[in-house]
């Protein structure tokens, strides 16, 4: 039978004890062992960069896809944080292609929220198509979509056996489609660049802008790209002009 007396073991004879202490001074002091939600790291669209067979999904703010092969050489690009897509191919045999699929999350800031904003969104696009051999062929396309609205362009150019070629060699485009934003709810814009080509060389580039935000208002995205507003102008009286060019 153990003594009455036994002496106390204390807290550093107990580690179930110590961890219970630990986690009350941590709640205590307001520390959490998990980062909270809030702070967690937003996840931004998925994006495809696709060059011949090598295929890359990305969520990076800037990424590059190359593909090197005997006949073909070419890549895709993206860098959201300017808005910007490239897409090249050189191919000395058939079916090279290079194509950019990108998606970014975007709020109007600046404004109360749930202001209405009607915005404009322009996808500016060009390109080109240079044959290497007879019988070469390319096409350019590019591609804006927001919701269920969707717009697109493209350029076809082939030549026959003798080098007689047909179509437009250039691309050269304004995509538009209107967007009824909100202040400070975030909408969803996709585009898209592509070349493909057989016996043939071609470039396809792309830029995202914004028309007709209000002054003081400005558009940031999830990936960083920002575009600011015009700034609003201050009136000036005109005894206060006279004043300042004494």
């Amino acid at each position: 039978m153990p003594s009455r007396h036994e002496p106390s073991r204390g807290t550093h004879g107990s580690p179930g004890l110590l961890v219970a202490l630990a986690l009350s001074l941590l709640m205590t002091l307001g520390i959490g062992l998990v980062p909270s939600p809030a702070h967690a790291q937003t996840t931004c669209p998925l994006n495809t960069l696709e060059c011949m067979q090598t295929v890359r999904n990305t969520r990076l703010p800037q990424d590059l896809n190359e593909c090197s092969e005997p006949n073909h050489h070419g890549s895709a690009s993206y860098d959201l944080i300017s808005g910007a897509l490239d897409a090249s191919m050189n191919t000395l045999d058939a079916g090279g292609y290079a194509t950019a699929y990108a998606y970014d999350e975007y709020l109007v800031l600046g404004l109360p929220s749930g202001t209405p904003v009607s915005l404009t969104v322009e996808l500016a696009s060009t390109g080109s198509i240079v044959p290497l051999l007879c019988g070469a062929n390319g096409t350019l396309s590019a591609g804006l979509q927001v919701g269920a609205q969707t717009r697109s362009t493209h350029a076809s150019y082939a030549c026959n056996v003798t080098c007689t070629c047909f179509g437009t060699a250039t691309l050269d485009s304004v995509l538009t489609i209107a967007v009824p934003a909100t202040a400070a709810v975030p909408f969803i814009i996709g585009y898209n660049i592509a070349f493909s080509g057989s016996f043939a060389s071609g470039d396809v580039h792309a830029r995202v802008q914004f028309k007709g935000l209000p002054p003081g208002a400005f558009i940031r995205s999830c990936q960083g790209y920002r575009q600011d507003g015009p700034v609003p102008v201050e009136r000036v009286s005109w005894g206060t002009l006279k004043q300042h060019y004494r």
